[in-house]
């Protein structure tokens, strides 16, 4: 999309009779620069199209980590941690339905618990082979392009 043939283009565009040897080696020693540019921005936009590739879904963030830092035995996975059932209590005027707290003689205790502990709360654990060599800043410079904002996790290795 982006490829030009800038010897192509000079050629075209001046006309026939300045079309002399040296004329044409001048100009196209002129575009060097200009190549050189196209060049590096046509691999700006491969890289970018590749990572515009993956999002924060679990395989995607897979296959992104696998990529850039076990390309060989692809060992990093993802696993989902099962979330944490909170009992909220609501006012009246929210119309929520209604939550009941049992007492220890029935048999069926209740937790309630704080914020503090659902936000300590891990989304999602990454697995890494313990043979990987692991660069944690790196991996998290990964996973952080992608995952979302409110979103916790850790290592462990395997």
């Amino acid at each position: 999309m982006f490829s030009l043939d800038f010897n192509k283009i000079i050629y075209n565009v001046l006309p026939h009779f300045k079309r002399g040897e040296k004329t044409l080696e001048f100009l196209y020693s002129a575009m060097a620069a200009l190549k050189s540019l196209n060049i590096r921005f046509i691999s700006l936009t491969e890289n970018i199209k590749y990572k515009l590739t993956f999002s924060a879904q679990t395989i995607y963030l897979e296959h992104t980590l696998n990529d850039l830092h076990d390309p060989i035995t692809r060992g990093i996975y993802i696993e989902t941690e099962p979330p944490i059932d909170f009992i909220y209590l609501f006012n009246k005027p929210e119309l929520k339905p209604e939550t009941y707290l049992f007492n220890n003689a029935e048999l069926s205790p209740v937790y309630v618990g704080n914020f503090i502990e659902y936000g300590s709360q891990n989304h999602f654990t990454v697995f890494y082979p313990i043979a990987l060599p692991f660069n944690e800043i790196a991996q998290r410079k990964t996973i952080d392009q992608y995952n979302l904002a409110f979103k916790k996790y850790q290592f462990q290795s395997y």
